[in-house]
């Protein structure tokens, strides 16, 4: 008798007298659909790992999908594979009942608009419709096609951000409420992330972009759009991101009687769910003048600091782009006038000082706000008693 032995969830191999053979199974409305893989078994198992390969996962989950969409459901409780439009629908509106629930309150309003889009975005270059099944949507190939189409698009980091939303919408919480609404849903398998799509780690600018810089934020000072102005100061002095600047109002600034300063205290929007921390910082004094003078009556008034954020900051790229020559391609030349902020504090007063201005995590200020690796004046210290050492040498 032939022996039969599981080496995946479905897939079994077959040892009979004319050699193995590769056994499919499944449960489609209660009853057991099997059949024989007509791929060879040298392509179908890895002959080091003993494995299924990927020829034969994708095989098995083509074979699968054609069960569903014959029987119209998809395992022995009776659930079945949504479509696309389905998939969807049915995550935003769970979503956004989680994020209601003060048990959990997150994902966040804009992580499940983001998702939502995302998602809608590698459809619509995938070539599938909405009443497709979200199987053919979530194939491993496919994935990869979705990707490739968006890199012709936009830069690798951006496309594999979209590619992730198709992961976002079968995070572990979604999946037992789409039991529970009869969907069966496998999460999708993403391809190996590239290096391309990783976002590149800081480095310190030179001296000449960073002269470049200063050149652009002084003559910007001297400009008559003085909302471009404020705008630019509270991410180059503040290191406040432009969607935080544009939620800003005069709850947000409060004179602390522990110096006498005034203080911008907010959460910022991007860390809210994982580092949460409250920034309180203290503002210059030529800053808060200068936001006193440009936002003075709109913040009297109990409206944000500055108006239409979105289009001050485009407006902005523009020009940072226009007078910086290395920033030519970059998306958000902006961000350069925060990276500068949060790695210039980081020097003069240390990491601490840096995370709890910029709100995020100690290992994020390091990889993308500062320069650890760059030693700038840094002078031989004895760290343990040494015979003649006088602590740092001298210069």
């Amino acid at each position: 008798m032939a022996e039969l032995k599981m080496i995946s969830p479905g897939i079994q191999v077959r040892d009979g007298k004319r050699g193995k053979s590769i056994r499919y199974f499944a449960y489609v409305n209660g009853s057991r659909e099997t059949a024989t893989s007509r791929i060879p078994y040298s392509l179908a198992v890895n002959p080091r790992t003993h494995k299924p390969s990927k020829v034969l996962c994708d095989d098995y989950a083509a074979w699968v999908v054609s069960l569903h969409e014959k029987a119209g459901v998809s395992d022995e409780y009776g659930r079945r594979t949504p479509t696309i439009d389905e998939l969807v629908e049915t995550y935003e509106l769970i979503a956004n009942k989680r994020r209601c629930n003060p048990l959990f309150g997150k994902p966040g309003e804009k992580a499940i608009y983001t998702a939502v889009n995302n998602f809608k975005r590698c459809v619509s270059v995938s070539g599938l419709t909405g009443t497709r099944p979200v199987t053919e949507l979530f194939n491993r190939d496919k994935v990869k096609e979705i990707f490739n189409a968006l890199g012709r698009q936009m830069r690798a980091i951006s496309a594999w951000s979209m590619i992730v939303s198709l992961k976002s919408v079968t995070a572990s919480w979604t999946l037992e409420e789409y039991e529970s609404r009869g969907f069966n849903v496998e999460p999708p398998r993403l391809p190996q992330k590239p290096i391309q799509a990783n976002a590149p780690q800081y480095r310190m600018l030179t001296k000449e972009l960073r002269d470049q810089i200063d050149a652009w934020y002084l003559a910007l000072s001297k400009s008559n759009d003085e909302t471009m102005y404020l705008a630019a100061s509270m991410t180059y002095q503040l290191a406040v991101r432009p969607i935080d600047t544009g939620c800003l109002t005069a709850e947000n600034f409060k004179v602390d009687p522990s110096d006498g300063r005034v203080h911008i205290i907010y959460r910022p929007h991007k860390t809210e769910m994982s580092s949460g921390r409250v920034v309180n910082w203290p503002v210059l004094p030529a800053l808060w003048e200068l936001i006193r003078h440009v936002a003075g009556d709109r913040l009297d008034a109990g409206k944000s600091l500055i108006n239409s954020p979105r289009t001050t900051y485009g407006k902005l790229n523009r020009s940072m782009r226009d007078a910086v020559p290395a920033l030519a391609y970059t998306n958000k030349a902006v961000y350069e006038l925060r990276k500068l902020c949060v790695d210039t504090v980081r020097r003069t007063m240390g990491a601490d000082y840096a995370v709890a201005l910029s709100g995020d995590r100690r290992d994020t200020i390091d990889k993308y706000y500062s320069d650890p690796y760059t030693m700038v004046g840094v002078k031989p210290m004895a760290i343990g008693p040494m015979s003649g050492a006088q602590g740092v040498e001298s210069a």
